[in-house]
């Protein structure tokens, strides 16, 4: 399994599924990381050029995809 990095939005009804596949990909002896955005809704990222913490969350998944495309695993 290629590692993994799973970011969810704790007022999804989806978030618990990013701490079962991390759960998942862990027990099958891959890596993976799961972050819960505190306080932020399902498609947040479309408020990312207005809303702080949505915004810092975008840099957040930026910074994991860069450092996951040069094959570190910081986590």
């Amino acid at each position: 399994l290629p590692p993994t990095v799973l970011i969810t939005a704790q007022c999804d009804p989806l978030s618990s599924d990013g701490e079962a596949y991390r759960d998942r990909v862990v027990a099958a002896g891959g890596y993976a990381y799961w972050f819960e955005e505190q306080g932020l809704v399902h498609s947040y990222l479309r408020a990312r050029h207005t809303v702080g913490r949505a915004r810092a969350s975008f840099t957040r998944i930026v910074e994991a995809v860069s450092v996951l495309g040069r094959g570190e695993w910081i986590w």
